[in-house]
């Protein structure tokens, strides 16, 4: 939906609001979230976009028989690598081997290999000190990039979006912080292009 709303309206989808069971959720930047119970629920979408005028437009925009055909075609992808991941889950539990930790790590990896189809991401993962700068200041290459400022624990759906294979350029992402990503967050970005951290000295 996001792709088809950038794709056709140059607007951008960055949220969504769902009435579930009269309780209010929302996600931001969802990624490959599937939205449950589409038709029983109220759907509100955010976006960024010129006027009102392609708001509307988009409101009323009907996917066509080959998007339909495409979207359920990569559901069916996508039920098909998670019913694998929690047999493989499944098997691990019975093992008494999974901590925490190794689930959140297990997340990002598997988030990965669902999207390497819709996301640009390395082939191999980065260390921190890899991305890490003092400055950017005599970096000519670095321009028009995006600053992050501070680290939150969801930072990897947020630079997530930033990441998509549909984007014809991907911009430079400066994270500012005074501390480093923990090695838990990090685990999610490390696969990212284009990321540099900078520690910030108050």
């Amino acid at each position: 939906m996001a792709a088809i709303v950038y794709n056709e309206f140059q607007g951008i989808l960055f949220g969504l609001e769902l009435d579930v069971s009269g309780q209010t959720i929302i996600r931001l930047n969802p990624g490959n979230y599937s939205i449950p119970h589409t038709m029983e629920n109220k759907i509100h979408v955010y976006m960024i976009c010129e006027d009102k005028k392609v708001a509307d437009q988009v409101a009323c925009y009907e996917m066509t028989t080959e998007e339909i055909a495409t979207y359920q075609q990569q559901k069916n992808q996508f039920i098909k690598k998670k019913q694998k991941r929690l047999e493989k889950q499944e098997n691990e539990d019975s093992e008494g081997e999974d901590t925490f930790e190794s689930e959140l790590n297990n997340n990002y990896q598997e988030d990965n290999e669902l999207l390497e189809s819709d996301y640009t991401l390395l082939s191999d993962p980065l260390n921190l000190m890899q991305v890490t700068r003092i400055s950017i200041q005599d970096h000519s290459d670095i321009t028009n990039h995006i600053v992050v400022c501070g680290i939150h624990p969801s930072i990897y759906y947020f630079l997530l979006p930033l990441r998509a294979s549909y984007l014809t350029e991907l911009q430079y992402v400066v994270i500012l912080s005074p501390e480093p990503p923990s090695n838990d967050i990090w685990e999610g970005l490390n696969r990212f292009p284009k990321i540099i951290y900078i520690k910030v000295i108050y």
